[in-house]
Parts: structure tokens; C-alpha cells; sequence
């Protein structure tokens, strides 16, 4: 994959540079490119997490296949419909958003999910920050 995002941008660089375009539109769109390159090589080094613990004491383990498990702080989560949306902070400046769809989880863990979820962290969508 890493190959393949690296020849495609390479390619599309060529193809600015041989291009009977003008010089500006070439920058631009030569930045844009570069841009766009950094956010996804950062997109696909990041590790695929496997499995998300929460555990009673308040904080969230986050495994990776056979790495160690990290540590992570759960900042804010949004449910809108059946998507659930769950946000960490990792090693205190990283994020990491982790996406729940309905097939993630049996109902019974999902539903008891979303009750601490309500109960720990005040849901961001609705504006309450009374807690």
C-alpha cells in the first residue's frame, strides 16, 4: 500500500511537471499534492487498532494485533442513529477516533456501552457541559 500511494504520487508529480500548464497553476497544485501525500503516509503508518478494553478503573486499552496494548483517554463520544463515534487521546496529545457501527458489537454490549458512554462523558452533539 505504501508503494502504491508513493508511485501514484510520484506519477501525478511528473505529470505537473510535464504538463503545458502555467508555472503558478503548477505550484499549486504541486503543494496541494504534498499536502496531500504527508496527510496520508501519517494516515497509513498509524497503527490499526484490533480491540478497544475499557476497563473499570476509568481509562481505555487500545491493542494493535501483537503490539502492547496503549494506553489511552477517552475525550468525548458522539452517537448519532447507530453510528457511535468514540474519541481518544493517546500518550496525552495524540488522537484517535474510533468508529462503532451496529455489527462491531452484540446489542447487549452495545447497549451497555452507550449507557456508561451517557453516564461518563457528557454528549458533545447536544451542547450539555452542565456535568
Amino acid at each position: 500500500m505504501l508503494a502504491a500511494l508513493l508511485i501514484v504520487a510520484v506519477l501525478a508529480l511528473l505529470g505537473l511537471i510535464f504538463c503545458n500548464a502555467p508555472p503558478a497553476l503548477k505550484l499549486s497544485l504541486a503543494i496541494i499534492l504534498l499536502v496531500y501525500l504527508g496527510y496520508s503516509l501519517r494516515r497509513l503508518l498509524q497503527p490499526n487498532w484490533t480491540s478497544l478494553v475499557w476497563h473499570g478503573q476509568g481509562y481505555w486499552r487500545l491493542h494493535a494485533g501483537s503490539d502492547d496494548p496503549h494506553i489511552a483517554e477517552l475525550i468525548g463520544s458522539t452517537r448519532i442513529g447507530w453510528l457511535l463515534v468514540l474519541r481518544f487521546r493517546l500518550h496525552g496529545r495524540r488522537r484517535f477516533d474510533a468508529v462503532l457501527l451496529p455489527d462491531n458489537l452484540d446489542a447487549e454490549t452495545r447497549r451497555r456501552l452507550c449507557v456508561r458512554l451517557a453516564r461518563a462523558v457528557p454528549d458533545n452533539t447536544t451542547g450539555d457541559r452542565s456535568r
